[in-house]
């Protein structure tokens, strides 16, 4: 992460220092929600709803929504621009109940388990006037 920020910050003041009076950085912050319509981990949550934790007296919840931050800078000159952008987004589940181990009492759990989704992505930009088009390549983790 620290890195992330590092690599923006070298890259922002390298090309500011060395391009003139023409550009503009904007920078980006921001609120980002994500509704995932297929997501597999929901699967997960109800096999084990289903197998292990049928006793369980709280089941885990499925994952409905995600949320977080998003970080960014765009760095434009004359027609071309450059933007990157970090996004963070998470969600958790929770579960409480008496899980039977065979051959075992019956033992109390409490857990709650998180998900996270991160982006990173690098654009270029091409601009008509205030209009512009580019593409953007991006990286994700879950």
């Amino acid at each position: 992460m620290n890195h992330i920020r590092m690599l923006i910050l070298v890259l922002l003041l390298s090309v500011s220092s060395t391009l003139a009076v023409h550009c503009q950085i904007n920078i980006k912050v921001g609120y980002s929600g994500s509704f995932p319509q297929k997501f597999e981990v929901n699967k997960v949550i109800s096999d084990f709803n289903n197998g292990i934790g049928k006793s369980l007296e709280d089941k885990m919840d499925e994952i409905t929504s995600l949320n977080g931050l998003t970080l960014g800078a765009r760095y434009r000159w004359k027609k071309f621009g450059v933007d990157v952008s970090w996004q963070s987004l998470s969600s958790k589940s929770d579960f409480v109940g008496n899980i039977e181990v065979v051959g075992q009492p019956l033992q109390r759990i409490t857990d709650r388990w998180f998900i996270s989704d991160t982006d990173f992505s690098l654009g270029l930009e091409n601009y008509f006037g205030n209009f512009g088009y580019g593409a953007s390549f991006g990286y994700s983790t879950l």
